[in-house]
């Protein structure tokens, strides 16, 4: 039995804990049955669902013969007896003459990304030869096929990826030739040329992906909706003004009001808990805004203009510059399959410098509705994260990363967060690196500071806590501390922690502190992640055993590099106060 459903069975001896647990059993069933048996549409909100049935039928005929035009001659067939590539969530697929279209990956995310059509605009693709292959893969699959590859998000990215490839406006540059070109952003354009005409087989294909989008958007109630509402709304707006169906932007207009106000934090940032689903997420909106500008969408431009600005800025937060001038952020909660962070980085920031802050604030930036922090201290750049409550039991990329930092010395990173390799729930690396021991965090007889494994399943009393944070400047040294309750919800002792991080301006060092109150002996673990290539790291901790393990971090979706982690084991009486010191 799982250490946390354990100990929650030890909880609800109490019996109004006990009927507390059985009400949130009997919902979650209930919650469970409706996920699994009712229809999309019986979650979409009123409005929603009012201007869904506004849209005008297909066209009789569907595709119009797609199938029937795949070898167009005014389209090239795809050539064969050259080896070609397309980019995929992890590496490239390899082919020659068409690509097998059915072929199947271990990992679902793998799979998905082939149907896509990411690789459409990874780089910079010849236009005979993209149309080659998106007629290639209709022929073969149909507009919307079964399974992984006919789910709502993959058709609508798929929808979005083509229209960005095939659109009558300048094309985006490909990685290494694009620049920072003012007030000019590349989401529609650079400077390469476009103008075609979008075919009308492709045409009538991506319009019937557009309806099946419409007819099955990702609402699955307060518990369940996240981000992919928006981007299925991203999909939907594209087809409305690219294919000229008014009614597909009207639907996505509805949307993006009605999501939006929840799903952006009054801080201005995505609420999901991840550092790159922040920055995924603003490039989303900021390709709506643009086309709106582009295609005089009014309505939606003067709707997104406040939301781009706060989303952009935002991002400003979590950019870090290395020593050769390029950009780089702290890879906190999940990291999308969609684009890898270096990828996303060269198309998104030279869209957000007109929101770039003047000057390098110094100090801490605090936002503690959305449980980010940042502190710049002379060369030394940390970050932390803190889950917070209203997360429970809601769509979130967040992980067991309450008490971690991530730490930046004159632009190298330092200590990480090693990120996601896997989405898949049974791989115990998935399990692994969203857990407490993953991140520069403590346990307490195995328990972390929140519950994180199974925490969906868990009822909300069990998981409730305060958190409470301050910092001081003295001199050179900045100490920030968090202070939370959420060890309180192990039985048998009243557990509170606070933890200190102390940095000093420009030395090359760090100190946590761990005060533990309570009244019993205890097991505490603690973990220290390091990034890849930081050598001469020197240790001194207070109290218990310490040895360092071969570790590995990820610095995108499926790419794992070697890292070490610094592991130190005691059991100890409470109250107590734990020292780490680490020099490099």
């Amino acid at each position: 039995m799982n250490y946390e459903v354990r100990n929650l069975l030890y909880r609800c001896i109490n019996p109004l804990l006990l009927e507390e647990g059985i009400y949130f059993i009997v919902r979650r069933f209930l919650f469970s049955l409706q996920y699994r048996y009712l229809p999309s549409r019986w979650y979409y909100p009123k409005n929603v669902r009012g201007q869904f049935r506004k849209l005008p039928p297909l066209p009789e005929g569907g595709l119009g013969g797609v199938g029937g035009q795949a070898h167009n001659p005014s389209s090239p067939p795809l050539e064969k007896g050259r080896e070609m590539v397309l980019k995929l969530a992890v590496g490239f697929l390899e082919y020659e003459g068409e690509p097998d279209w059915q072929k199947q990956f271990d990992d679902p995310e793998q799979t998905m990304s082939l149907h896509r059509w990411h690789w459409l605009i990874y780089e910079d693709m010849d236009i005979a030869q993209g149309i080659a292959l998106i007629r290639s893969w209709l022929t073969e699959m149909g507009a919307v096929p079964k399974g992984v590859a006919g789910t709502t998000y993959t058709t609508g990215e798929r929808i979005v990826n083509a229209l960005l490839f095939l659109a009558p406006y300048p094309r985006p540059l490909p990685q290494g030739e694009r620049e920072i070109q003012g007030n000019s952003p590349p989401l529609l354009g650079g400077v390469r040329g476009g103008g075609q005409k979008i075919p009308e087989d492709i045409r009538d294909a991506l319009r019937e992906m557009a309806y099946h989008v419409a007819r099955h958007l990702e609402y699955h109630g307060t518990r369940g909706t996240g981000n992919h509402v928006v981007n299925n709304a991203r999909a939907l707006f594209f087809a409305g003004q690219m294919l000229k169906v008014k009614e597909l932007s009207d639907l996505a207009l509805v949307i993006i009001k009605e999501a939006l106000p929840w799903l952006v934090t009054k801080e201005g940032f995505l609420r999901e808990e991840s550092s790159h689903y922040h920055l995924l997420f603003t490039r989303w909106i900021m390709e709506m805004y643009e086309l709106a500008k582009t295609t005089d969408h009014y309505e939606m431009e003067i709707f997104l203009a406040p939301w781009v600005k706060q989303l952009a800025a935002q991002c400003w937060f979590f950019l870090v510059q290395d020593k050769q001038g390029g950009w780089q952020i702290p890879l906190v909660g999940d990291i999308s399959p969609d684009c890898t962070p270096e990828w996303l980085l060269h198309y998104l920031v030279p869209c957000i410098f007109p929101y770039k802050p003047d000057t390098e604030e110094q100090g801490m930036q605090a936002y503690r509705e959305s449980g980010w922090f940042r502190l710049n201290h002379g060369v030394h750049t940390l970050f932390w994260h803190i889950p917070q409550a209203c997360m429970i039991h809601r769509a979130s990329h967040g992980h067991a990363d309450a008490c971690s930092f991530v730490f930046f010395a004159s632009g190298v990173l330092v200590v990480i967060d090693p990120g996601r390799p896997t989405y898949k729930a049974s791989d115990p690396l998935h399990i692994y690196s969203g857990g407490v021991s993953a991140h520069t965090s403590l346990t307490i007889d195995s328990f972390g500071p929140f519950p994180y494994d199974r925490a969906q399943k868990l009822p909300a009393f069990y998981q409730k806590r305060e958190v409470f944070t301050q910092w001081q400047k003295t001199g050179d040294q900045f100490v920030f501390s968090i202070s939370h309750t959420g060890f309180l919800r192990i039985q048998g002792d009243m557990i509170k922690h606070t933890r200190h991080f102390k940095v000093r301006c420009n030395r090359p060092a760090f100190e946590v502190d761990d005060e533990l109150y309570g009244t019993r002996a205890h097991a505490v673990e603690t973990f220290f992640h390091f990034a890849s290539g930081i050598e001469g790291i020197h240790s001194q901790h207070s109290t218990g055993v310490y040895k360092t393990i071969s570790d590995w971090t990820c610095p995108a979706y499926g790419v794992m590099i070697p890292s070490l982690t610094t592991k130190v084991s005691c059991e100890t009486i409470f109250p107590c106060t734990m020292t780490h010191r680490f020099s490099w």
